[in-house]
């Protein structure tokens, strides 16, 4: 049963914070906020960011990480959100069927894109689908999703995610995205049911690259070989494999 939502906010943006409350509120849902790590703060505190990380995905990372350490000590999954995603009508019904589904050491990513494919159709899964709602199934991951902007993550996962991005070395969608290689299950709604909103054009993560949160979508089409190795994946047959591109 879906009961309340996470929702991760900069002290410094409560105009998000507003917005969120609205959504939530239309939807009939119940909203926790928890505040955000600043870039500013930890700029002004000294030192450097991680090698390979900026000042803000620094902070998102460490916001992130706050998030999963609280969520396994829990006793049931939780759903935690970004403060600038788009709620769309099918979302409650949707979180409250994948709640009752959710596998033990699960990251159900509720919205998600890859570097082909927009928010609204979100990155390739299997084709063996669960269904969840009208229009909606759940099903593994069989490509790089990019996006930690909207999930559902059970203790289990939590834990190990908690764990996975220690030390800290990468994007907190890089820890969601290769999860599979801690032994997370990587799951996704298709098509998503949360969506990066027009407040999401003004980051919060300014030092980011241009285009990252806005579901960037690249124009060069893979090759005959690429599309081969996703199909197979896609049957099911090494579905994960794609983690091993990890370099950072």
């Amino acid at each position: 049963m879906l009961r309340e939502l996470i929702v991760l906010n900069l002290r410094r943006s409560p105009e998000r914070r507003a917005y969120m409350t609205a959504q939530a509120e239309r939807l009939g849902l119940l909203v926790e906020f928890v505040e955000s790590v600043d870039a500013e703060d930890l700029k002004r505190l000294g030192g450097e960011a991680p090698p390979g990380l900026s000042f803000g995905e620094w902070a998102c990372l460490k916001t992130h990480s706050l998030v999963w350490r609280r969520v396994r000590e829990s006793d049931r999954p939780a759903v935690v959100l970004e403060d600038d995603v788009e709620l769309l009508p099918s979302f409650p019904e949707v979180v409250a069927a994948a709640l009752a589904t959710l596998p033990k050491d699960a990251l159900l990513l509720l919205g998600h894109h890859s570097t082909l494919r927009g928010p609204r159709e979100g990155a390739r899964l299997c084709f063996m689908k669960t269904p969840l709602a009208p229009g909606h199934h759940m099903a593994r991951v069989a490509e790089f999703p990019m996006g930690a902007y909207a999930m559902v993550i059970s203790p289990g996962a939590a834990k190990r995610l908690a764990k996975f991005a220690e030390p800290e070395r990468m994007a907190a969608d890089w820890v969601t995205g290769y999860c599979p290689r801690a032994g997370v299950s990587l799951l996704a709604v298709t098509p998503p049911c949360a969506i990066p909103s027009p407040i999401a054009q003004q980051s919060t993560i300014p030092d980011r690259p241009k285009g990252v949160e806005q579901g960037h979508v690249s124009r060069k089409a893979p090759g005959v070989l690429s599309e081969a190795w996703l199909f197979i994946r896609r049957l099911g047959i090494a579905t994960s494999a794609y983690t091993f591109r990890l370099e950072r």
